[in-house]
């Protein structure tokens, strides 16, 4: 079952990179995001390894804690990509506001 969805979700992200949706950044890292959990889903010992190191008894934790943590650093990313967004509109809004202003006094 895991594999299916990571292919298909695999297949979308190349379909939203061909329909532009994507740029090449966007592609990349999300290719690498379902590689990864087929590679976990094809080979969950391989995450034993790293529980032992952690001293994580069950899996299911190790998971709840990795997308904790991959959520964070998402969550993170995406306001920083709404403040800069922000902070260009209101640029915009500012300068479409002064031309404007400007016109309306000639």
């Amino acid at each position: 079952m895991g594999l299916a969805f990571g292919i298909a979700m695999i297949y979308l992200t190349v379909l939203f990179f061909k329909r532009k949706d994507f740029n090449k950044t966007d592609l990349i890292m999300w290719i690498l995001v379902w590689l990864f959990f087929i590679f976990m889903t094809l080979y969950p010992s391989f995450l034993y390894g790293i529980m032992e190191q952690l001293s994580i008894k069950r899996t299911l934790d190790f998971i709840n804690i990795s997308l904790f943590a991959f959520f964070s650093v998402v969550i993170f990313y995406l306001y920083n990509v709404n403040r800069r967004n922000t902070k260009r509109l209101e640029e915009i809004v500012r300068k479409l506001a002064l031309e404007k202003g400007e016109k309306q006094k000639l």
